[in-house]
């Protein structure tokens, strides 16, 4: 989604590391991406692991199975330890390897079928690769599906949040919080810190905030909310909340904080009914 910004600028934050000890194989998963997704091809963990860092960090990695080395659960968690955030996909031969179950089970967020080998030639036992078959109308070409698939994997996804992990959110350093409603509604009563957004400063707040910034959006009622938390993911915010149930939900928390069985969330709420709750004076 896009809200009053150019199309291209949307996609600056979507890299994907393609990793695979197979040239060929890395060549056809590439060709498989959509143009405007930044790819690399690297051979090993060890090169991605060096090429990957500062502003060169992946957001996807398209991970050959070979390179689980026995070890899937221990390969995985170093990925997600070197590249924060990072969405991790094994391509395989098969999806019942048990390398695949292994890293699924370890964190790993999917899996995809290895494309045909172009190159012909029978494997022991005479069953050897499909070579590719030529793109007619009666046999459309195979990766568009899979093509798809890795496009969406490359983008961050919003999350949803209640207003009890709200109020806890809301000490975190540096956390921007942005009120989509009418401007009116806003001057009346918001959250305290909240700045009032639009389509027209869209632009200008993803411009001037940095992408690694803690963003929370809140509209009425948490619908609204969410096309403007995607649209923060489309270009490149990492950690992005939309609040549910909205401002009603909020005020109705604040103002008559609802017994959870846990005192301190009470007494957050509590403790952030006045300073948290600005009204216009």
């Amino acid at each position: 989604m896009q809200i009053g910004v150019e199309t291209s600028k949307a996609v600056d934050q979507r890299r994907v590391f393609v990793i695979d000890a197979d040239d060929v194989t890395r060549t056809v998963l590439q060709f498989m991406l959509q143009d405007e997704i930044e790819t690399h091809e690297v051979a090993s963990l060890d090169e991605a692991f060096v090429k990957g860092v500062d502003w060169l960090k992946p957001h996807l990695i398209l991970l050959g199975a070979s390179l689980l080395s026995g070890n899937a659960q221990g390969v995985v968690a170093e990925i997600f330890q070197r590249f924060g955030g990072v969405r991790l996909v094994i391509v395989a031969d098969a999806s019942d390897d048990p390398a695949v179950t292994a890293a699924l089970r370890a964190g790993a967020h999917g899996t995809i079928l290895k494309p045909p080998h172009p190159r012909g030639g029978a494997q022991e036992g005479g069953h050897g690769p499909r070579p590719y078959r030529r793109r007619t109308a009666r046999h459309p070409p195979r990766p568009l599906t899979t093509r798809r698939r890795i496009s969406d994997m490359t983008r961050q996804v919003f999350r949803h949040i209640d207003v009890a992990d709200a109020l806890t959110l809301l000490d975190s350093p540096g956390i921007r919080v942005f009120d989509i409603r009418d401007k009116g509604s806003y001057d009346k009563r918001h959250v305290d810190g909240a700045r009032h957004l639009t389509i027209l400063d869209f632009e200008t707040v993803i411009k001037t905030t940095a992408r690694d910034t803690v963003v929370l959006v809140y509209c009425y009622h948490g619908f609204a909310s969410q096309e403007y938390a995607a649209a923060f993911c489309d270009f490149g915010f990492q950690t992005v909340y939309s609040l549910d149930g909205g401002f009603e939900a909020w005020a109705q928390a604040v103002d008559q904080p609802p017994v959870r069985g846990d005192a301190g969330w009470l007494a957050r709420g509590q403790r952030g009914a006045a300073p948290r709750h600005a009204a216009a004076g």
